[in-house]
């Protein structure tokens, strides 16, 4: 299962929580105690926290995913492609013409030339296979793991954040939730 589709949820209402201004304590009491409820945990820092926390891990796994299509392409493939680079200078070609009608030319480097143009080329390199088998392996590993982690860390999150609607909901006044609200100290954890 890709975190991508957990995590779809909580970017949305990241982006929709995040485009909102602060409300007043007239406009925060006009609304419903489940609406303050969601607005106090949402604009909790500790939350904003563990979001951020999601989206690199997502990051760091999409890396990974990179790592490893790149590396089972190599091994496909049976070798990698190295850059070869080197500085070519501009050249000048000087004839000059001999006393016996003979023209003779002279190519050097153009002294005008300080900096010369970097050019590269991609060169086939042969691969140990057993090498990249072992990498996919390890990168294989690292993958799984770092899913695990994120699945269990947006279950947290996802836990976290209902626990602390329900605890604004039952427990805290208007007054007090609304403090927690500007000062982002929802109950989120």
């Amino acid at each position: 299962m890709q975190t991508y589709n957990l995590l779809a949820p909580v970017i949305f209402l990241c982006v929709l929580t995040s485009c909102t201004t602060t409300k007043s304590l007239e406009d925060f009491n006009a609304l419903s105690k489940v609406e303050q409820s969601y607005l106090v945990c949402d604009n909790a820092k500790l939350k904003k926290v563990m979001e951020k926390d999601l989206r690199d891990r997502e990051r760091y796994i999409d890396e990974y995913r990179q790592l490893l299509a790149n590396e089972r392409q190599i091994l496909q493939q049976g070798y990698r492609l190295a850059q070869s680079c080197e500085t070519q200078y501009r050249e000048i070609t000087r004839c000059t013409e001999s006393s016996n009608g003979r023209v003779q030319c002279i190519t050097q480097r153009d002294p005008e030339d300080w900096y010369g143009t970097k050019v590269c080329k991609d060169v086939p390199v042969a691969i140990e296979s057993s090498y990249i088998e072992k990498k996919i392996e390890e990168y294989e590993s690292e993958l799984a793991i770092a899913e695990i982690s994120v699945q269990g860390n947006l279950r947290y999150y996802n836990q976290a954040r209902r626990n602390c609607i329900q605890q604004v909901h039952q427990s805290m006044s208007v007054l007090e939730a609304y403090e927690a609200y500007i000062e982002g100290t929802g109950p989120f954890d």
